[in-house]
């Protein structure tokens, strides 16, 4: 698997992307800002769980060490 570099997600900025986290959840949001250690804040978040949605949230933090994969 090819290492997700800072530039990377700069071209993610303002955009929608999901967030496979560790614990199987899944997040659909606007990822607004990141830092080096990759943890995210996102805006207007779907959560999925086995595809089914489980909640909205209006902001969240996904902590780098819990990401898995992110796509758009």
């Amino acid at each position: 698997m090819e290492e997700l570099k800072s530039s990377d997600l700069k071209k993610l900025l303002n955009t929608r992307i999901t967030v496979q986290v560790k614990n199987g959840r899944s997040l659909r949001g606007l990822l607004t800002q990141y830092d080096e250690y990759m943890n995210l804040l996102m805006e207007d978040v779907e959560e999925y769980s086995n595809d089914e949605p489980t909640g909205r949230h209006k902001l969240i933090i996904v902590k780098g060490g819990n990401v898995q994969t992110i796509s758009t």
